[in-house]
């Protein structure tokens, strides 16, 4: 997604052109089309295309496709002083094309000093990794990738086309779609505890998942997880395998298994040892949702 986003630029159309910023670097110029076309020439500043705005963004030396974009209104926002717009607001019917992804939406503001974009009004995105992705509000941060969706809902995501969890070559006491009794009980709990003060077992074991599994599973809704079990399975295992997911303070009033501490004293532990360590401290802290190991 972040790779769609980072080309959502408007630049200026005469004079020297507008510098990109707010994530937004590569495009230099762009060619537009409007009903109605406001400005100041002596300032060479755009402030308004509407009766239907066209413009595509391009980059002269071709290193980025171009990006048509479209609204019934674009407005721009100047400071004094500043040669680069300060933000841009997109008002109805905004089409934004790119060969990654497209999306719609009634309204779109940019704010280029922070890099906040914000599509409201029925936002609609669909992407070779996402399709059908629909929210009441959808807010990225161009220049750090964050994102946020309101009343998030998709109606497909690979999310085991990932990047990997780990290898793919199983190690015995991995755990199986049976040991989580609980899916959905299990998918909020993590969610809960990601949002929750201090240190808990479920920012721990978020801490561990990649940011593109992490941002998933804490944005898009529970029953689309769980229809996609068997990725998210790929996920923790990838987790389980490696160190680094117990840490004392995490696990605070939750009793271990005598098993798990003499696990936990061992320094260099074997791959059967390092998932079966995590397996019970994960037992330990959702016993109602994970099979004992």
């Amino acid at each position: 997604m972040r790779h769609f986003l980072m080309g959502l630029a408007i630049l200026a159309l005469l004079a020297p052109p507008i510098h990109a910023q707010g994530g937004a670097e590569g495009y230099d110029k762009m060619s537009v089309k409007a009903g109605l076309m406001r400005g100041n020439i002596n300032t060479n500043r755009p402030e308004s295309f509407s009766n239907g705005a066209r413009i595509v963004l391009k980059s002269s030396d071709g290193s980025k496709p171009d990006l048509p974009i479209s609204a019934n209104t674009i407005t721009f926002s100047w400071k004094d002083g500043q040669s680069s717009p300060v933000s841009i607001k997109m008002d109805g019917n905004v089409d934004i094309k790119h060969p990654d992804a497209n999306i719609t939406a009634q309204h779109a503001n940019w704010n280029l000093e922070t890099g906040d974009l914000v599509f409201t009004g029925n936002p609609v995105m669909d992407s070779t990794e996402l399709k059908g992705l629909r929210a009441e509000k959808i807010s990225i941060n161009l220049n750090t990738g964050a994102y946020e969706m309101i009343q998030g809902e998709i109606d497909e995501t690979p999310i085991g086309g990932m990047d990997s969890g780990g290898s793919d070559t199983p190690i015995p006491g991995e755990l199986t779609e049976a040991d989580i009794t609980d899916w959905a009980g299990f998918i909020n709990a993590i969610k809960a505890q990601g949002q929750a003060s201090g240190e808990n077992p479920g920012k721990q074991l978020l801490t561990r998942l990649d940011e593109k599994t992490r941002n998933l599973l804490q944005t898009i809704d529970t029953p689309t997880l769980v229809s996609n079990k068997g990725d998210i399975l790929k996920k923790l295992n990838g987790v389980i395998r490696k160190p680094g997911l117990f840490k004392r303070n995490a696990w605070k009033g939750i009793t271990l298994s005598d098993e798990a501490e003499v696990l936990i004293k061992i320094k260099d532990q074997t791959p059967e040892e390092q998932v079966r360590q995590n397996r019970l401290v994960l037992h330990a802290a959702y016993p109602n949702m994970l099979k004992a190991p």
